[in-house]
């Protein structure tokens, strides 16, 4: 997977938050978005998973040598964040059931993530009596647990414990030679595990 981004740049209403941003990352690098809070690191992961249009500039996804169209990169993403919303009135396994629907699943991957971060006997359990950090762990586990060739993690620490920060870096450790990984924190302890970084300042 090829990821490049030329000149993005994002304003609402008339302030800008970011300009001029370009990157190019390949299957087997990581990137580290670090920067003050509220400087756009959050958008700018919006802005490459799709979920929102940049206000100029071109975001361009190739894999296997043949690109990829903006409506068809929902695919290859794979994404957890504090902000995304989960299902509430579903138990996990019809979430996962759910999302495999939807997206490209590894059903190996997925099954050795529900163990890793010992969830198995909540997969029967509605989403609504999840606690913050069992909510984080099955964000991580679709992410982490998916076919994705482009992993996109914004603040992954959060709400997590020791034991579940420890599985988490496993899991992803596990993924970093498939995938285009991109980590949006400024915690040294979340991004260490990349090998470059781009820090977002402001206009």
């Amino acid at each position: 997977m090829k990821l490049e981004l030329s000149n993005i740049g994002k304003h609402f209403a008339y302030r800008w938050v970011f300009k001029n941003i370009s990157l190019q990352l390949e299957t087997g690098q990581s990137l580290a978005i670090t920067g003050p809070n509220g400087i756009g690191k959050s958008t700018l992961l919006k802005i490459i998973a799709s979920y929102m249009e940049p206000s100029e500039g071109k975001v361009e996804y190739s894999f296997n040598g043949k690109p990829v169209e903006q409506e068809n990169i929902y695919n290859h993403i794979g994404m957890a964040a504090p902000y995304m919303e989960l299902i509430n009135e579903y138990s996990l396994s019809e979430l996962i059931q759910f999302y495999s629907c939807h997206k490209k699943v590894n059903d190996k991957l997925i099954n050795e993530a529900v163990l890793a971060f010992k969830l198995d006997s909540s997969l029967d359990k509605s989403l609504k009596y999840f606690s913050s950090g069992m909510l984080q762990r099955t964000k991580l586990l679709l992410a982490l647990g998916s076919d994705s060739k482009i992993l996109l993690l914004d603040e992954p620490h959060t709400n997590l414990d020791s034991e579940g920060i420890e599985t988490y870096g496993k899991l992803l450790d596990s993924r970093k030679n498939d995938s285009v990984v991109i980590i949006s924190s400024n915690r040294k302890d979340e991004i260490s595990f990349c090998d470059s970084k781009m820090e977002l300042n402001p206009l």
